[in-house]
């Protein structure tokens, strides 16, 4: 029998990478490691390819999530200006509830 399983939680993230021609866009990613290992590998250039290209990465929100597959694709399916407004919204509710 095949048996449903349950997702792995993990640690969806939102970023802001900028390109060398000066334009912005919202990175949208997930990771199952520390968040900043993660947003490390982005700053250094070993994030791959998409933000790797651009001359800096900053990262906006993280948030916890028990299907973060899921999750991110959701994000990633909304515009910009969406994207940002949200990462906004998780920046100030857990400002107070930092685990770093």
């Amino acid at each position: 029998m095949f048996w449903k399983t349950k997702p792995k939680p993990g640690t969806v993230y939102l970023g802001e990478s900028t390109r060398l021609d000066g334009s912005r866009q919202v990175y949208t990613g997930m990771t199952r490691r520390p968040v900043w290992t993660r947003w490390r590998e982005h700053m250094k250039g070993r994030g791959g390819g998409y933000t790797s290209r651009g001359v800096w990465f900053r990262p906006l929100a993280a948030f916890w999530s028990r299907n973060p597959r899921k999750a991110e694709r959701t994000i990633k399916s909304w515009s910009p200006s969406r994207k940002r407004s949200f990462a906004g919204f998780i920046a100030r509710r857990y400002r107070g509830k930092r685990d770093y």
